[in-house]
């Protein structure tokens, strides 16, 4: 199996098996980039982190997200996108 392959396998499970998770993404601007969090498998939100922030934990994360309800389908919509996702976009804490 290609390594792409298993790495996108191995992202697909750590979602599945609840995971504590980033997933980094355009932002609004090019000073900036997105991410959508997710801790212990549940969605917490998503917000915009400004590129000149260099993080090293999780928790630094969650002062720059929107809090958001988990629900089923915020999950399910985050599982399927983590099949056709860059693997470098996964950041797992």
């Amino acid at each position: 199996m290609k390594y792409n392959k298993k790495v996108k396998r191995v992202i697909q499970g750590l979602v599945e098996e609840q995971a504590t998770l980033a997933i980094k993404q355009t932002g609004r601007t090019t000073d900036e980039y997105g991410i959508v969090l997710m801790e212990s498998g549940k969605y917490l939100g998503y917000g915009f982190v400004p590129r000149d922030i260099q993080f090293t934990a999780f928790e630094e994360l969650k002062a720059y997200i929107r809090p958001y309800q988990d629900n089923q389908d915020v999950r399910r919509i985050i599982e399927n996108y983590t099949h056709t996702a860059d693997q470098s976009a996964v950041l797992c804490f």
